[in-house]
């Protein structure tokens, strides 16, 4: 498998695709994930996330995380398993951003955003180790929040052609494989799935 693929290899790639997958692909690239105006989360909170995906994710592909966080944010890619008494995902994800914010101002004194690489990573690897305390992380454990933004967004990364053309990776093993799955078949994965406590 090579190291990269060109955007001329991946075309040629997606000619024996079926239709469906021709456009999901088309659609990606052509948007980035981008969206025209966020739903769920605030300028604010947008660049907030930008900040920390940028650390979290390095990457020159172009990939809109934030969009793509906005667009499935509260929609359940996977078992969707919440915690017994931890928020809906979109309120995990805010408090977290606000916990970001606060052991950024209480560590440096300075909002998150205006860190340099070096103390964003730093207090990127305290909420992952639950080395922070009080405000927002009395309401959510840190390393939950961590877990569960950084898988979401990973999801989104590598969900995209351009990550795909990054890594060499050829797309699906089977193209129609990956459009057929709806919300009904979701739903009845998640109504049979084992619980939190066996993950």
């Amino acid at each position: 498998m090579p190291d990269r693929l060109t955007p001329a290899e991946f075309q040629e790639l997606m000619e024996p695709w079926d239709e469906k997958m021709k456009a999901i692909a088309r659609e990606r690239l052509a948007t980035n994930f981008t969206r025209p105006q966020l739903q769920q989360y605030t300028a604010q909170e947008a660049a907030l996330m930008s900040a920390a995906l940028a650390r979290l994710i390095p990457q020159d592909e172009g990939v809109d995380l934030v969009g793509f966080l906005d667009a499935t944010t509260g929609n359940p890619l996977g078992r969707g398993d919440r915690r017994p008494g931890m928020p809906e995902e979109l309120e995990l994800f805010r408090q977290g951003l606000q916990g970001l914010e606060e052991a950024a101002m209480q560590r440096h004194g300075r909002p998150f955003i205006e860190l340099n690489g070096a103390e964003q990573d730093g207090i990127l690897r305290a909420v992952r180790a639950k080395e922070v305390q009080g405000g927002a992380w009395d309401r959510v454990p840190p390393d939950l929040f961590f877990k569960q933004f950084y898988r979401k967004a990973l999801h989104g990364y590598f969900a995209h052609p351009r990550a795909w053309m990054r890594i060499g990776f050829y797309g699906a093993s089977y193209p129609e494989g990956y459009g057929w799955l709806q919300v009904g078949e979701v739903a009845q994965r998640h109504d049979r799935a084992g619980g939190w406590d066996r993950l």
